[in-house]
């Protein structure tokens, strides 16, 4: 199959077998090993000016470095299909709701920075498109810190070498974006029980997704800055009440119905797809991380463009 590719592009291919069987495959052994212990462990990557970035959707920094640095840094976004019959094939695997109407829902956990980095893009796609988010809590594993010391040992297997370089690379990318939107996520591999903070959550909804909003960036705000407990009940009350959400109720619901109500939630959304935070949920397909927010973008303005 390679052989008749490269004949029908016209490529010489006298030896090219031998080769092939022996010294280019010994060379790209040899690329492949150095690569990986140099952090490489996925495709597509780029390595660009002093920056690697592993993913496509990173592609708007990339072109970004390779035109100067002009402008602030862009976020990441995956590309966008151009023609709108692509678009209206992407909105009929989201199903939308009756009348074209696409609903748009976001899994969080308040501990984790990749929502608190998405928090402000998110909210001011909402804000130009006039859409209500419904955010709902979804617990995950922190993210794990990379090692302390980069180099591997003997005793490493691929499979321990590819975690540590992901966990490098994450931590990476995180201090990256956290630096171009002036948001310090301090603390990022801070272990803490956030149920009372998530039932918060769920509490704030039934008042109203605005409210909910308002408890949410209230939330992620103290969170981050080191000043909540998302453990305590009465810091959570008090969060509540600053949104505007009525809190007479709150700690007996959380300490009864509450975490049975998260529980069918999360299982709710484990059934929708939702495995990471971010997930949005346009309509009823997900889509994990705030790269997707170009294509949600799209969706909902050609949602909207539908309804009249």
């Amino acid at each position: 199959m390679v052989a008749a590719q490269l004949a029908e592009a016209g490529a010489d291919m006298n030896g090219f077998a031998e080769f092939a069987a022996g010294p280019g495959r010994v060379a790209h052994d040899r690329i492949n090993e150095a690569a990986f212990a140099a952090g490489i462990y996925g495709v597509p990557s780029y390595l660009v000016a002093d920056e690697f970035w592993f993913g496509r959707e990173h592609l708007p920094r990339v072109a970004w470095i390779l035109g100067g640095r002009a402008g602030p840094a862009p976020d990441p976004g995956y590309p966008v299909p151009g023609e709108p019959e692509q678009i209206d094939a992407v909105m009929a695997l989201v199903a939308p709701g009756p009348g074209g109407r696409l609903r748009l829902r976001v899994a969080v956990d308040i501990r984790d920075p990749r929502v608190w980095l998405a928090w402000r893009a998110t909210l001011a796609l909402a804000r130009e498109l006039a859409v209500e988010v419904d955010w709902l809590p979804f617990e995950v594993a922190p993210i794990a810190a990379p090692a302390a010391d980069a180099e591997s040992d003997a005793t490493e297997d691929r499979g321990t070498a590819h975690r540590r370089h992901r966990a490098a690379q994450l931590a990476r990318e995180i201090d990256c974006y956290a630096a171009a939107r002036n948001l310090a996520p301090e603390g990022r591999y801070r272990r803490a029980d956030a149920t009372a903070a998530h039932l918060g959550l769920l509490w704030a909804r039934r008042s109203g997704l605005r409210q909910a909003e308002d408890y949410l960036g209230a939330t992620l705000a103290a969170w981050w800055s080191g000043a909540l407990n998302p453990a305590d009940p009465d810091a959570v009350r008090t969060l509540l009440a600053a949104a505007g959400v009525p809190v007479a109720g709150f700690t007996s619901w959380a300490a009864d119905a509450g975490p049975d109500t998260l529980a069918a939630l999360r299982a709710e959304l484990q059934a929708a797809g939702v495995m990471q935070v971010p997930t949005y949920l346009a309509g009823e397909e997900p889509f994990q991380g705030v790269g997707h927010l170009p294509l949600i973008r799209a969706l909902l303005v050609r949602s909207q463009l539908a309804r009249g």
